[in-house]
């Protein structure tokens, strides 16, 4: 509503083309007369009504380019009445929607940049059945009768189908509406129609089968069935033409419609007579030999039947027959199965038709004779022994198998059953060797020792047969070889560690780390000597950790905290805080007097370090520089790898700092060899009560459990002295 203006014949200026805001186009295009007189008397244009012309008069606003406010936000030009009577045939200037389909004037005239393409006379523009705001709605084109092109319009496949008028192929079976709808008469809203597993175009375009039909051939198998699990031919009833169809064959028969032989167990090379060397058909099998017409071994034992029929069958020239039996998977007897003992391969030749069989033995043992070797043992028994079946000494010590196992006991595929390093037949006949006692060096013995081949320490002295004989020298059927009074496992101590090498062997079992024993001084390599743990910490020479706690027991005894009691990470932390007191650097060990010649070097930080090494002085002269090595784990610098000889040593340690800064921590310690204990006393008490002890028990104890008895009775009364 307003006021025209009285110097402004056409207030409104809608006689020309404007822009959406009402401004004049810069070109002033003329549409025509619209003063405000035209449109306050009325404006006469022929207007389409009901499909007829007629002459219609519309009374648009003088003060309003766009009476009926039609135009689409986003048009450029506005859709004012000027523009709107220009038309031919003319739009409603009073009416936003000329033809009633829901939409503006404006949304369907081409003024604006995202026009919907439809006639603002027209309801359905395209005449597809659907008007033009439906398929707005459905986002189908509304200037396109058949917006997928499927070949039935949008308005038939929205209202009579019920199929999508935006896609083709409503169903997603490869095949358009149209097609199923016209041609194949298949169902356009079922991607599968007959229900055979099959889309109805993958039937029509690819497999050519019958969209309609679910077994085309009517052979009792599904299009699908032939087509993706049996391979068969859907046209045709019997696929391989062997009189059975397809699914007879496959329901009744279970044997393979597409091969006369199913289970492929025919030797199909040309024999001399150009003939199939070995046909083993499914009615040859069923009929003739009684095989399994599904499975190529019957018998299971890993020689197909056509193989163990034509070795037995003496049609092999120049070859003796092997009858074998392909019912029975073990000829023998022996408890090995044929195909164990032959293998038969196919290997490729250099005459036609460039194969051959290569038959091989993999047990070494023969498929028809029960002891192959002829040793006493069969075939069965050796293998699970690991022994030989074509070698009556598999182990090569001397004696046959059969003796090792029913004589002697032994084991027949090692040669040291006991592990002494002495073998078994040396230890039951005896064998000559030199041994030196240990009171006279120079003197030298010659001995037959007849020892026990399931028992590597026969002399219960803690010291293996073959380390007495062949290390240490002294006569592996004595305990006590130089008649001292003391067992000769306890009269070596190898590495110097404070423990003697029986205890090593027997006791601690030191042996069972790796690169541990007697000859090495920490056998678990925590830090402390085996002696050290046993003697003074009480700890296992032969764990690292003895408690457990993941600190390793030198680390523990240089941290202050105890290796025998599980230390926590805040336990363990606060021990090393209290070490270094504050300090850049402390030097954990050796300090003061130390007691364990092998003590590592270790040092805690309390500062970032790059490097740390040191050196030691002794006897006025400096030894080093030694590179120590960083451990996360107990936050220690460690240097292991040292003896230290008795005296007085000062340790300098030094650590480099970013920035290339040098710090250093200087200690002195001491240390004296101290003297052996009186070994005498404490064995002799332990010898006398474990050899009472043995007595009570002689006949209820394994030897190996008296032994460890006697070495805790031992250990018991070297705590007492102590």
């Amino acid at each position: 509503y307003g006021y025209t203006h009285p110097l402004d014949n056409d207030t409104d200026d809608d006689s020309y083309l404007q822009y959406w805001d009402g401004r004049v186009k810069e070109e002033r295009i003329f549409l025509r007369s619209m003063t405000d007189k035209d449109e306050i008397d009325g404006i006469t244009v022929v207007f389409i009504e009901d499909g007829e012309p007629t002459l219609k008069t519309f009374r648009t606003s003088p003060v309003c380019p766009d009476t009926d406010q039609d135009t689409a936000p986003s048009s450029v030009i506005l859709n004012s009445d000027s523009y709107e009577l220009s038309l031919d045939p003319p739009t409603d200037p009073l009416n936003g929607d000329t033809d009633g389909d829901g939409l503006r004037d404006g949304y369907e005239g081409i003024l604006t940049p995202d026009w919907n393409k439809t006639d603002p006379l027209d309801p359905d523009t395209d005449h597809d059945g659907l008007g033009d705001l439906q398929e707005i709605l459905l986002h189908t084109d509304p200037g396109n009768p058949d917006s997928d092109y499927d070949m039935v319009s949008d308005g038939e496949e929205f209202l009579k189908y019920g199929t999508n008028p935006r896609m083709a192929d409503s169903d997603l079976d490869g095949l358009k509406d149209g097609e199923e709808l016209f041609y194949w008469h298949s169902n356009p809203m079922l991607s599968d129609s007959d229900n055979d597993g099959l889309s109805d175009g993958d039937e029509v375009l690819e497999y050519y089968t019958n969209p309609m039909d679910e077994d085309t051939d009517n052979d009792g198998l599904t299009d699908l069935e032939e087509i993706f699990v049996y391979n068969t031919n859907p046209f045709e009833a019997d696929s391989d033409y062997d009189g059975l169809v397809d699914g007879a064959e496959v329901k009744i028969y279970l044997t393979d419609p597409l091969n006369w032989d199913s289970d492929g167990d025919s030797i199909t090379y040309v024999n001399e007579y150009g003939a199939m060397t070995w046909p083993m058909s499914d009615g040859d099998e069923v009929l003739i030999y009684h095989t399994d017409p599904l499975y190529s071994d019957t018998d299971r034992d890993g020689i197909s039947d056509s193989l163990e029929l034509y070795l037995a069958s003496g049609l092999i020239p120049n070859f003796d027959p092997i009858y074998l039996n392909p019912l029975v998977n073990d000829t023998d007897g022996d408890g090995l199965m044929d195909g164990s003992e032959l293998r038969i391969e196919n290997v490729s030749d250099i005459v036609y038709p460039y194969v051959s069989y290569n038959m091989s033995y993999p047990l070494d043992s023969s498929p028809v004779l029960y002891d192959t070797d002829g040793d006493g043992l069969n075939d069965f028994l050796e293998l699970n022994l690991s022994s030989k079946a074509d070698l009556n000494d598999s182990d090569g010590d001397g004696l046959l198998d059969g003796e090792e196992y029913y004589t002697y006991h032994t084991d027949p595929t090692y040669w040291d059953t006991d592990h002494d390093n002495v073998s078994d037949y040396d230890e039951i006949f005896g064998y000559n060797s030199t041994h030196f006692t240990k009171v006279n060096q120079t003197r030298t013995i010659k001995a037959l020792y007849t020892t026990d081949p399931l028992d590597n320490d026969t002399d219960d002295d803690y010291l293996p047969d073959g380390y007495e004989v062949f290390v240490v020298g002294t006569d592996p059927t004595k305990p006590d070889t130089d008649n001292d009074g003391i067992l000769d496992g306890y009269e070596f101590d190898s590495d110097g560690d404070g423990l003697t090498d029986g205890e090593e062997f027997f006791v601690y079992i030191t042996v069972s780390q790796p690169n541990g024993g007697p000859t090495n001084p920490d056998s678990d390599n925590d830090g402390l000597s085996d002696g050290a743990e046993v003697h003074t910490y009480g700890t296992d020479p032969a764990n690292p950790d003895t408690d457990g706690d993941g600190y390793s027991d030198g680390a523990e005894v240089a941290a202050g905290t105890d290796p025998l009691q599980y230390t926590t990470e805040d336990e363990y932390n606060d021990a090393i805080s209290t070490a270094l007191g504050g300090q850049q650097l402390v030097i954990l060990t050796p300090r003061g007097e130390i007691i364990d010649r092998f003590t590592d070097v270790r040092v805690v930080n309390g500062t970032i370090v790059e490097e740390m090494w040191f050196r030691y002085k002794k006897n006025g002269e400096w030894q080093g520089n030694y590179t120590m090595t960083y451990d996360n784990v107990t936050k220690q610098w460690v240097y292991n790898n040292i003896t230290w000889e008795p005296g007085t040593y000062t340790l300098e340690v030094f650590a480099k700092l970013p920035g290339d800064t040098i710090i250093k921590s200087t200690t002195t310690f001491q240390y004296q060899a101290r003297p052996a204990p009186n070994i005498f006393l404490w064995l002799a008490v332990g010898i006398a009560v474990g050899f009472v002890a043995a007595l009570a028990l002689v006949f209820i104890m394994p030897k190996i459990l008296e032994k460890r008895r006697l070495s805790a009775t031992e250990r018991g009364e070297v705590s007492e002295n102590a």
